[in-house]
Parts: C-alpha cells; sequence; structure tokens
C-alpha cells in the first residue's frame, strides 16, 4: 500500500480534509443549530408582547421554523451534516429533528400566546 491511502485510511470519513467542511455547509449547520433557535425565542418574546390576537411576528415564527427544518434537510442533503456522534446525518435524523422542532415549535407558539392572551 502506498502512503497517500495509509493516509486517507487513517482519516475519519468526515473530516474537513475531504472537502466537506465550507462556509455554506457551516452556515447551515449553525442557523438550524443555534441562529434559528435565538431567533425563535425572540419571536416568541415579541408575540408575548404583541397587542393584536395574530401578528406579523407569528407569521415571522412560523417562517422561522421552516426555515430550519429547510435548512436541517440542506444540510443532510447537500453539505454532508454529521450527528453529534459525529456520523453522517440520515434522512431519519431529519424526521427525528422535524418532529420534535414542531412539537416544540407548536408548544412554546401557543404558551406564549396564551400568555399574550392573559396578559390583555
Amino acid at each position: 500500500m502506498n502512503e497517500s491511502s495509509n493516509e486517507s485510511a487513517a482519516r475519519p470519513e468526515n473530516s474537513p480534509a475531504q472537502g466537506e467542511s465550507s462556509f455554506l455547509g457551516t452556515f447551515v449547520s449553525m442557523f438550524w443549530l443555534l441562529w434559528g433557535n435565538i431567533l425563535l425565542g425572540a419571536m416568541a418574546i415579541k408575540i408575548i408582547q404583541k397587542q393584536a390576537l395574530l401578528s406579523a411576528f407569528d407569521i415571522v415564527y412560523w417562517v422561522l421554523v421552516m426555515l430550519m427544518a429547510i435548512s436541517r434537510f440542506w444540510d443532510i442533503k447537500y453539505c454532508k451534516g454529521i450527528t453529534i456522534k459525529g456520523s453522517r446525518a440520515t434522512m431519519w435524523h431529519w424526521r427525528r429533528y422535524i418532529f420534535y422542532l414542531f412539537v416544540v415549535a407548536v408548544g412554546l407558539w401557543l404558551l406564549v400566546n396564551g400568555f399574550s392572551v392573559l396578559k390583555k
């Protein structure tokens, strides 16, 4: 065996040396992992503070939820996303993420709208 095949055998499957780490991949991962959640929290606070039963903040909230779902799909399908354990994420991981994302998003949305109504 030559030296280059030994090097590739020692390298993990998802190593950056294979070109899987890119700006787009990092941005997409950071959106569904961090920024999307921060923005959802900010929208939840704005929904509590609003005066109307439904407002533009509610629409932005659900658009963010959809963008988070799409970004996780994109991460897995095109950016070779990984799990927290470092293995390659699959569509099963996406379906599980979608389930928990929507359960939490619906629960939080109902909760903050409930607080908004009680506040009046």
